[in-house]
């Protein structure tokens, strides 16, 4: 089995293509971004390793001064709210709300990355206590 620390690492880096992207520290203007979360074939291993990976079609995306809040929504599912605060690279992820459940308290991070100056992905990947959850979002038409 492997060991949840890899796990993360290798998730991370599977979910976007850091050849052609580059994580940014800002977060993409508040507001409500079109478009669908999309998940490779190759992921598929993480899902018996205690992984669930969010379906979505639109993200919005909450700031005030450090704090920050990217929300995963799909017209057809409850939607995923990680929160946490803005550190030099990423958003660190506190809390995790599923739908109209209480908020866990997780721990992860948010990405944005770009292409040129496009928002080209946000990826989010938390932890808690032996099982994970994943949110990558491609802005485009939805």
């Amino acid at each position: 089995m492997m060991r949840r620390g890899a796990a993360l690492a290798g998730l991370s880096s599977l979910l976007v293509s850091a050849a052609t992207l580059s994580a940014q520290s800002s977060a993409p203007e508040a507001g409500t971004y079109r478009g669908k979360c999309e998940y490779a074939d190759r992921l598929v291993p993480f899902l018996g390793q205690g992984y669930t990976f969010w379906l979505c079609d639109e993200l919005l995306v909450e700031r005030k001064g450090d704090e920050g809040r990217f929300v995963f929504r799909s017209r057809d599912g409850r939607p995923a709210a990680f929160t946490g605060t803005w550190n030099e690279h990423a958003l660190t992820v506190r809390h995790l709300r599923l739908g109209t459940q209480p908020a866990l308290e997780v721990k992860g991070e948010c990405k944005v990355f770009r292409a040129t100056d496009r928002v080209a992905a946000v990826t989010c990947i938390v932890d808690r206590r032996g099982r994970g959850w994943a949110a990558n979002f491609v802005p485009g038409d939805g």
